[in-house]
């Protein structure tokens, strides 16, 4: 995954809805979907 904090506030929204998409619809878990962007939890948890 591209460093968050580099990517246009396009790329930014774009991944957020991926997250968020993830997690309220497919359900899947902060640790599942950190496995998918290749990053850990944490950096999930705190995307903004």
């Amino acid at each position: 995954m591209k460093e968050y904090d580099s990517l246009s506030d396009n790329e930014k929204c774009n991944m957020l809805a991926s997250v968020a998409n993830l997690y309220y619809n497919a359900e899947m878990t902060q640790n599942q979907i950190a496995e998918r962007f290749f990053t850990s939890r944490s950096k999930i948890s705190r995307m903004k």
